[in-house]
C-alpha cells in the first residue's frame, strides 16, 4: 500500500519534465510520472533571424528587420536560445531557422519564439522588434483569437493591469465567447 506522501504521479512546473510517452503499469517505489500543471495554451510569435551558430540544442542568432532583412541593433550583439525547448521556441514547421546553415548564404529563417523567452530580453529590444515588424500574429492562430481585445482592454486600464488582471480578462473573454 502507498504511504500518504508517496505517489505514482506528481505535477511539475517544468513542461520538459512532464511524461509524454506511455509506460508500463507503474508500481509502488517507481519514480513518479510527471504531468505539467500549467495547462494554459502556449503560443509563439514569428521572428526573422540570422543564425550565427547552432548545435543540437542551442542556437546563437541576431534578429532581423521584418521588412528590410537588415540586422537589428539591439542591446546585445547576439542572442542564444534552446531552440528545441518548447518553453522558448517551436523548432518544427512553420519555423524554418532550424534548417539554416550558419556561415552560408542560407543562414536566415523564421523562428517562432514564445513570450516566455521574449520576456527575458530587454523591454527596449522588444519595442524595437515590434516596430521592425517582428512578432506579428500568434501561432497557433487559435491561441491569439482574443489577444487584440485583451490588449485593448489592458491599454484602457492605462497599461497597469497585473498578470492576474490579464488572466481575468482572458477568462472573461472566454466566458463571453461561450454565451455569445
Amino acid at each position: 500500500m502507498l504511504t500518504h506522501n508517496s505517489s505514482l504521479q506528481a505535477s511539475t512546473e517544468d513542461p520538459g519534465a512532464a511524461t509524454t510517452t506511455a509506460v508500463a503499469r507503474p508500481r509502488p517505489g517507481d519514480s513518479p510520472m510527471r504531468w505539467y500543471r500549467d495547462t494554459k495554451p502556449r503560443f509563439y510569435r514569428p521572428y526573422m533571424i540570422r543564425v550565427l551558430a547552432m548545435d543540437d540544442s542551442m542556437m546563437e542568432f541576431v534578429f532581423l528587420h521584418g521588412h528590410t532583412g537588415e540586422d537589428l541593433a539591439l542591446s546585445q550583439e547576439s542572442f542564444r536560445i534552446a531552440y528545441h525547448d518548447g518553453r522558448y521556441a517551436h523548432s518544427a514547421l512553420p519555423s524554418t531557422a532550424q534548417k539554416a546553415r550558419p556561415g552560408t548564404e542560407r543562414d536566415c529563417g523564421m523562428l517562432f519564439i514564445s513570450d516566455q523567452y521574449m520576456e527575458s530580453i530587454a523591454q527596449s529590444d522588444r519595442t524595437t522588434l515590434v516596430a521592425a515588424g517582428g512578432g506579428e500574429g500568434k501561432w497557433p492562430p487559435s491561441a491569439g483569437k482574443f489577444s487584440e481585445l485583451i490588449e485593448r482592454l489592458h491599454g484602457q486600464l492605462g497599461g497597469s493591469a497585473s498578470a492576474q488582471d490579464t488572466e481575468d480578462l482572458a477568462a472573461l473573454v472566454e466566458l463571453l465567447k461561450s454565451v455569445a
